[in-house]
């Protein structure tokens, strides 16, 4: 039923820095959907240490066939030394909205 469309997050370090990203991917029409939630607190090691930061999430939903291009923005323009980008594929949605979500983007 979600065949062919995924999700990507990424994590970075401010509100703003989220909402540009959002307005990126969005205004170069390569998802139908960004959102940003946070703060969140992340606990990860970075280069052999613990580290504890206060983060926001981009939750972006768009089509498999994006996602090189969603990469390639999201390195060329993430502050972070090495950026999370992950992708999830959506296993089940309503028709409606995946229509609408494909319908949303070049």
């Amino acid at each position: 039923m979600g065949k062919g469309f995924i999700i990507i997050m990424t994590s970075v370090d401010s509100k703003k820095e989220a909402e540009r990203m959002a307005k990126l991917i969005m205004e170069k029409r390569l998802a139908g959907c960004t959102k940003v939630t946070g703060p969140v607190k992340s606990y990860y090691t970075w280069k052999g240490k613990p580290h504890i930061s206060r983060e926001w999430i981009c939750i972006i939903k768009t089509k498999n066939s994006k996602y090189k291009k969603i990469e390639e923005e999201l390195k060329k323009t993430h502050k972070y030394e090495l950026p999370e980008i992950i992708s999830f594929n959506i296993g089940m949605a309503s028709t409606e909205y995946l229509a609408w979500l494909g319908s949303s983007m070049i």
